[in-house]
C-alpha cells in the first residue's frame, strides 16, 4: 500500500517556492534586494537598500533557492550579482 498524502519534500518544497515568489515579487516591485530572515521560529522578509537592476533570471534564482532551501534547510538568499545565481547566506 501507498500513502496518497504529500509527502514531506513535497510539503516543504511548494511552501519554499511560494515563498521565495513572494519574494520575487517584492524584488521586482521595489527594485531593492529583500532576503529572508529566520527570527523567533518564523521567517521575515527584510528590505535592503541595495538597488539591484532588471535580472531576466530572478525568477529562475528563486526558484533554484527554494528548491536548494527546501531540500537541505539550509535558508539561502537570491543575490542576483555577477554570476546570476543563487549563493549560501551567511549564518544568522
Amino acid at each position: 500500500m501507498e500513502c496518497a498524502c504529500p509527502v514531506r519534500e513535497d510539503s516543504e518544497r511548494l511552501l519554499w517556492e511560494t515563498r521565495f515568489s513572494h519574494l520575487a515579487d517584492l524584488i521586482e516591485e521595489t527594485g531593492h534586494l529583500h532576503y529572508y530572515k529566520k527570527a523567533r521560529g518564523a521567517y521575515r522578509v527584510i528590505e535592503t537598500g541595495r538597488e539591484l537592476p532588471d535580472f531576466d533570471n530572478l525568477r529562475a534564482a528563486c526558484a533554484k533557492a527554494a528548491s536548494a532551501t527546501a531540500l537541505d534547510g539550509v535558508l539561502r538568499c537570491v543575490v542576483p550579482g555577477a554570476t546570476r545565481w543563487v549563493v549560501k547566506k551567511a549564518a544568522m
